[in-house]
């Protein structure tokens, strides 16, 4: 997969834009991005009960609500820019060339029990990279990063804009993440390496975490009685003395 950030940034500067129904057939979504259904970290459908998703590919603003890939079991689904300088380009991605890009998103579930569950978070950049470490669900580091695809792509125009960039997708995994109570949000931060970056998709799926079998118990050292211990001893001589002829 290659994308030329450079023409995306000519069709926002002559004002040239799709109607919404052939966005998806204009831009498909990342090609490296995985199914829960079918990936080793996931054994469950996008739409099952007690599951969660959403997912974009294009966006309509920098506080976009409506995630064009779908949703389900979600009351709020909403990806933020919270730098000034991010602006929606023609190609439905989020941008900026003045500051580094610096995203919250927030899930809110319609209904989903507490428990222990896989949240997984596909990410795909343009231009600047992703900085992996500053992404954080609920405050906590991810598990896993899996690079999903990986390339480069030409930046946009701009004071300062470098010559190239990276074209990658990432797998962000938090296993075993723990939600308390059934009021629990999803909150998702996280920012690119530097100016230049575009935001081209994001998907969150969360569902049940694998069950664990039991881990047996430890074996415990019971003291034996001192009679035993001594009858125990008597026996053995005996028993060698009987060896012995």
């Amino acid at each position: 997969m290659y994308h030329l950030l450079l023409s995306r940034s000519f069709s926002l500067a002559l004002g040239v834009g799709l109607a919404p129904a052939s966005l998806a057939a204009a831009f498909p979504p990342p090609d490296a991005f995985q199914d829960p259904a079918t990936a080793t970290w996931g054994g469950w459908t996008r739409g099952s009960a007690g599951t969660l998703h959403a997912g974009w590919n294009v966006f309509d603003s920098t506080a976009d609500r409506i995630p064009d890939l779908g949703q389900h079991n979600l009351n709020t689904a909403l990806l933020l820019a919270n730098n000034p300088g991010a602006f929606v380009t023609g190609s439905r991605n989020i941008y900026s060339l003045v500051d580094v890009n610096d995203f919250t998103g927030l899930f809110v579930p319609t209904a989903l029990a507490a428990g222990r569950f896989t949240v997984a978070v596909q990410i795909a950049v343009l231009g600047s990279d992703l900085n992996a470490t500053s992404l954080l669900l609920n405050g906590l580091p991810w598990t896993s990063r899996t690079v999903l695809a990986a390339g480069t792509g030409l930046a946009p125009p701009g004071v300062g804009a470098p010559n190239g960039g990276v074209d990658n997708q990432y797998l962000f995994l938090w296993s075993g993440f723990e939600r308390l109570t059934d009021r629990d949000l999803f909150a998702l931060e996280f920012r690119a390496l530097s100016v230049h970056n575009s935001l081209d998709a994001l998907r969150i799926d969360v569902g049940p975490a694998p069950v664990l079998p039991p881990t047996p118990p430890a074996p415990v050292n019971v003291p034996i009685p001192g009679g035993v211990g001594l009858l125990a001893g008597m026996l053995g001589l005996v028993g060698r003395s009987r060896l012995g002829g």
